[in-house]
C-alpha cells in the first residue's frame, strides 16, 4: 500500500493521500483497455500481469489533467515463513510490487513514425497505379507505330523509296520496340512493388542487343 512520487504524478493523485489506500482505487479497468478482464477483481489482474511478467499500456490523467500513457511492470516476491523474534510470519505471503513508467513521448514518436510509413505506402502504391495506367495509355499510339513501321519494312504497299527511308523506318521500329521495352520494365517495376513479379530465364542474341543499343545511342555518341 505504499506509492512513491513518480508512481502518484502518473496517476494523477497524491502520495500522502494514497498512502495505505487499496491499489483499485487508481488503477481503472478501462485504462488498460481488453487486458482487463470484465468483472475481474484488481488482486486478480495484478497477479496475472505478474505471471506474465510483460509491461502492459494504460491511459491515465496526470495530476495537472493531461493524458498519459503509462507502462506498468508487476512483479511477485515471496516471503517465507520467518521464526525471527523480530518478524514473525506463520505461512508464506505473496507480495507485488508495480513498476509505473510514463511512455508518452514514446508512444507519440511511435505514432509519428506509423503515421509516416503509411503516408509512405501510400505514395509509393499511387505511383506504382501512375505507372501501371501510364504504361496502358502509351502502348495504344506505340503500337500502332510499330504495326506501321513494320508494314514499311516489309513493303507491304509496294517498296519505300528513296532507299535512304528504309533506314529511317528501322530505325523509328528500333526505338519503337525499345520504348515498348521500357514501358515493360515500368509494368515490372509496378509488379515488383506488389510482389507479383515472376523471374523468367530466356536466351538472348547479344549481337542483336548490342546493335540495337548502339542505334539507341548513335545520336549522343556523336554530340
Amino acid at each position: 500500500r505504499l506509492i512513491n512520487n513518480s508512481a502518484a504524478m502518473l496517476l494523477g493523485i497524491d502520495a500522502g493521500d494514497a498512502l495505505g489506500e487499496p491499489i483499485d482505487q487508481y488503477l481503472r479497468p478501462l485504462d488498460f483497455g481488453d487486458a482487463w478482464f470484465q468483472g475481474e477483481p484488481t488482486e486478480e489482474f495484478i497477479a496475472r500481469q505478474a505471471e506474465v511478467g510483460l509491461p502492459i499500456e494504460f491511459n491515465s490523467t496526470g495530476r495537472h489533467g493531461a493524458s498519459l500513457v503509462g507502462e506498468m511492470i508487476a512483479r511477485q516476491s515471496i516471503l517465507r515463513r520467518s521464526n525471527d523474534r523480530l518478524e514473525r510470519r506463520t505461512v508464506d505471503r505473496a507480495i507485488y510490487s508495480l513498476t509505473l513508467r510514463d511512455i508518452t513521448e514514446r508512444k507519440a514518436l511511435e505514432d509519428s513514425q506509423r503515421r509516416a510509413t503509411e503516408a509512405a505506402l501510400e505514395a509509393s502504391e499511387a505511383k506504382s497505379q501512375f505507372l501501371a495506367n501510364m504504361s496502358h495509355e502509351l502502348r495504344t499510339p506505340l503500337n500502332a507505330i510499330l504495326g506501321f513501321t513494320d508494314m514499311m519494312r516489309n513493303d507491304v504497299l509496294g517498296p519505300l523509296q528513296p532507299f535512304k527511308y528504309r533506314e529511317y523506318v528501322e530505325d523509328i521500329h528500333v526505338s519503337g520496340e525499345h520504348l515498348s521495352s521500357l514501358l515493360g520494365d515500368l509494368l515490372d517495376l509496378s509488379k515488383i512493388e506488389a510482389g507479383q513479379q515472376v523471374l523468367k530465364s530466356q536466351i538472348v542474341g547479344i549481337r542483336e542487343l548490342i546493335t540495337e543499343c548502339l542505334t539507341i545511342v548513335e545520336g549522343r555518341l556523336q554530340d
